[in-house]
């Protein structure tokens, strides 16, 4: 079985939560960063919008990465998934941002579904 990530978390049974390779996670942070399983998608304003291929099976949404901080959003109705420690007026400005190039980012998302099948 190939390796897809470690498992680490308190004792067997309990909730132990799923991680990316290390290396691929600190990759990840690099200005224009690629890898096959993490494109990034474009950077504007220092935020890094990019998808996972794994989340290709989820309806269309974006990871948004900048200085250690993380929010999700879904592309349909541009609402927002999760947030981890970015401002509110960050997150308007994401959104913002998202809205303005969704044509480009969902090209992206069709355009790598067709690669990885």
């Amino acid at each position: 079985m190939p390796f897809t990530g470690l498992r680490i978390g308190p004792a067997r049974g309990s909730a132990a939560r799923s991680f990316l390779p290390w290396a691929v996670l600190i990759a990840s942070f690099a200005p224009g960063f690629y890898c096959e399983g993490v494109p990034t998608v474009f950077i504007q304003n220092g935020y890094r919008v990019s998808f996972y291929s794994y989340d290709l099976a989820e309806r269309i949404h974006v990871h948004v990465f900048k200085g250690g901080s993380e929010c999700k959003f879904w592309l349909d109705d541009f609402t927002l998934a999760f947030n981890h420690r970015f401002k509110p007026n960050e997150v308007a400005e994401i959104r913002r941002i998202l809205m303005e190039r969704r044509a480009e980012i969902v090209e992206r998302w069709l355009e790598h579904g067709r690669n990885a099948g």
